[in-house]
């Protein structure tokens, strides 16, 4: 019995040492973009996060682009957001509380989201970011695909990236307090310990997509691309990028229509042929492999005078 005693008392003095794993996601978006999110964890759940993004000389993250998640889903249990450092990681720069509406720290406006359910922190660019964020309430969700969204500096393209913890405000913690341990996966390949480095690139169109070649061969179009590359209508049959003006403000109209029939039954070998009006993305069946032909129009006809505000604008859409 009295080793019984002993051996508990063991575990209970050691049990802080027992934390839970994590492993972090980080995501090329091949739009000059890259998220940060996690695929699963072990042990308690975690309510702490403070991640260092650390950029190569020359490149920036611009801050006002930098998008914490607080969308209405189980993504939003990382609702408070303590604070956030650009330049110098160990500086203290009051960010954002969705908990209250207000500010921690010095009381300054939040700029409205860009995206429904992303929250933008002030314009503030530095060679490093840290990312801070927490929970108080709530059961954490197994994964969450994206806790943030940044965007790399003006050009959209940097190589040696490096994301690790912040141990300053004490890396990830669960909710006992412990720190957890961390794997990191980049673009989904085997998780490995931090700190990982990864690139982002500006291929606007996803690389896993299956048109993806054909995006290429066309010399990567604009038009096929989510904005602000692209309208983000031209899956819908806007071919001209562009909504006619005001009162009617039609976003598929006579100026697409032109442009489809300019380039009707065109193949992708045609250097005269408009990517823009091949509006599926894909080619009719051997031996034509028109480019722009029944499918585009139909997809043209079915939206035909409808405006931004009837329109997903998801466009290039999922597979």
């Amino acid at each position: 019995m009295r080793k019984l005693l002993c051996l508990l008392a063991i575990l209970a003095l050691t049990a802080p040492l027992f934390a839970g794993t994590i492993t972090l996601t980080v995501t090329n978006n091949h739009d000059g973009t890259f998220t940060v999110g996690y695929s699963s964890y072990t042990g308690t759940k975690p309510v702490g996060l403070a991640l260092e993004v650390a950029m190569p000389a020359g490149e920036i993250i611009s801050a006002q682009d930098l998008t914490l998640y607080d969308g209405p889903t189980a993504d939003s249990f990382f609702d408070v957001f303590i604070d956030y450092a650009a330049g110098n990681p160990a500086a203290y720069q009051a960010a954002a509380s969705t908990a209250t509406g207000s500010w921690l720290g010095t009381a300054q406006p939040l700029a409205a989201p860009t995206v429904p359910g992303w929250i933008p922190l002030p314009t503030n660019a530095g060679d490093d970011f840290v990312i801070c964020m927490g929970s108080l309430v709530g059961t954490a969700p197994a994964s969450v695909a994206a806790l943030a969204h940044l965007t790399v500096g003006d050009d959209g393209v940097a190589t040696g990236c490096i994301i690790d913890l912040n141990t300053i405000r004490g890396g990830i913690v669960d909710a006992d307090g412990n720190p957890m341990t961390v794997l990191c996966k980049v673009n989904g390949d085997t998780a490995a310990a931090l700190p990982r480095t990864f690139n982002v690139d500006k291929d606007c169109f996803p690389s896993t997509y299956t048109t993806y070649a054909d995006w290429v061969t066309y010399g990567k179009p604009d038009c096929w691309c989510a904005s602000p590359w692209g309208s983000g209508y031209q899956c819908y049959g806007d071919i001209d990028g562009i909504a006619t003006p005001a009162p009617n403000r039609y976003r598929v109209f006579t100026a697409d229509l032109d442009i489809l029939v300019a380039n009707w039954k065109k193949k992708i070998t045609d250097p005269t042929l408009n990517p823009c009006a091949d509006i599926d993305h894909k080619g009719t069946a051997a031996p034509n492999k028109y480019r722009v032909y029944n499918l585009d129009l139909d997809r043209l006809v079915t939206n035909w005078k409808k405006k931004d505000t009837a329109l997903p604008r998801d466009c290039p859409r999922v597979e």
